[in-house]
């Protein structure tokens, strides 16, 4: 009698992010849905991501790797750019996650061959910051206010996210720090209880307005402005504005991971991001016209 492994393997885990993303963009694109789609979504990208570190540690080469992501992420801008002029909208699509998941996965690659020194890796950290950071302001004034699907593209060119790294992003280096040594479970446990409660001090209780706030009181000047309530009060931040938080409900699945990688159906994953942003978006369109 063949023994089964308890838990889910990588290939689970990429299903269940498939069914928590398709929810949450049908809440994205399509007018008149529940907010609670959106919430149910937010444990899609730390499942993705936290697959995408297994296949980037295991891949038989990591450059081949990269440059199928970078290609993804070339196609999705395309599929950005050219879907909304053909439905006559205005405004380009952001959604790109392939162009995310290459910038943080390329990060990661390069952190590789610093050989563990950790000042190559903290200049490496700060000048790729700076990086994406700086090529946005620099595009903002060449490109932005000419063409706004010019500058769309010369940023996916350039490694750089429409819409900027996101703080859930930086979840793939997590996963690939808990990768290393030992103790990989309770690394995950401690890193998700650090990011939720950073998460949860700064996006929604925002406790660096307060603090600015005070300081203003104190030095008595109206030189700096801080709104405290920019974003209503502390429980529609927490459920209607900022509720990014809820993605650290994944950390049970993500605990259930059995280390297997499961059968396989790559071209899936990668064809069905595209296909049913378009699928979706076209809906949306159609349902507000």
């Amino acid at each position: 009698m063949q023994q089964t492994t308890k838990g889910l393997s990588c290939n689970a885990l990429k299903w269940l992010g498939v069914l928590f993303m398709t929810i949450d963009h049908i809440g994205a694109f399509i007018p008149g849905t529940p907010l609670f789609l959106r919430y149910i979504g937010r444990l899609a990208s730390p499942l993705f991501f936290f697959c995408v570190i297994e296949g980037f540690t295991h891949t038989r080469s990591r450059k081949t790797y990269l440059l199928r992501m970078y290609g993804m992420a070339q196609l999705m801008t395309l599929i950005d750019i050219l879907l909304p002029m053909v439905m006559h909208q205005p405004r380009t699509i952001p959604n790109n996650v392939f162009l995310e998941i290459f910038s943080m996965v390329f990060l990661v690659y390069l952190l590789t061959k610093t050989d563990g020194c950790r000042w190559k890796q903290i200049l490496l950290l700060i000048a790729f910051a700076v990086y994406q950071l700086g090529i946005p302001l620099i595009l903002d004034q060449i490109l932005f206010y000419e063409s706004p699907a010019l500058h769309q593209m010369a940023m996916s060119l350039l490694g750089c996210s429409a819409e900027g790294i996101a703080p859930a992003d930086y979840l793939i280096l997590v996963f690939w720090w808990c990768r290393k040594g030992e103790n990989r479970k309770k690394r995950l446990i401690l890193s998700f209880i650090v990011l939720f409660a950073f998460e949860i001090v700064v996006r929604v209780l925002q406790l660096y307005a307060y603090l600015g706030s005070f300081i203003v009181d104190l030095i008595g000047t109206e030189m700096i402005s801080f709104d405290m309530h920019y974003n209503g009060t502390v429980f529609e931040r927490a459920f209607i504005t900022e509720f990014y938080w809820m993605m650290f409900l994944s950390l049970p699945l993500l605990l259930l991971y059995n280390g297997e990688r499961g059968k396989q159906i790559k071209p899936f994953f990668y064809a069905y991001y595209p296909l049913h942003i378009m699928l979706l978006y076209c809906i949306g369109v159609w349902v507000q016209s």
